[in-house]
């Protein structure tokens, strides 16, 4: 458990504001884990979540990354935990900040394509193996 307490200073006077806890939950080695970066879309805060390969000693070749697009109304922890472990690929899924039933045209398609880009900067993968899959709403490419 952890505490929080949100502060703000005026005339070197501290004030707090709101104070709280939270539990946080370690994520043991090959679980699927949320991951959040700061979009350079809109500044906001936007999450995706992985499910990673389950990589073994004979693997030649380093993983692909699949690209899995949920449906209206899943959760992007749901969707990786749709899956079984694999040993060639990590499974990655992204947002779709769009509204409920907003598929994955424009601003779907721009996220997408820039989880895309920060699950490569974060997890050792094959530079030539790329895939896209979806459910429902996320199969509509």
């Amino acid at each position: 458990t952890i505490s929080l307490r949100l502060v703000q200073r005026v005339d070197n006077k501290m004030m707090v504001l709101d104070e709280g806890e939270t539990r946080l939950r370690v994520v043991e080695e090959g679980e699927p884990y949320r991951r959040t970066f700061v979009s350079g879309i809109d500044s906001s805060v936007q999450s995706y979540a992985v499910l990673p390969a389950q990589v073994r000693a004979k693997d030649v070749e380093k993983p692909a990354i699949v690209l899995s697009c949920h449906g209206a109304g899943v959760d992007v922890l749901s969707q990786v935990r749709a899956y079984s472990s694999k040993s060639w690929c990590h499974i990655v899924a992204p947002s779709n900040r769009g509204h409920y039933g907003f598929d994955w045209e424009d601003s779907g398609f721009q996220d997408a394509m820039e989880v895309l880009n920060e699950a490569r900067k974060h997890l050792q993968h094959s530079e030539r193996r790329t895939y896209l899959t979806g459910h429902s709403m996320g199969g509509e490419w």
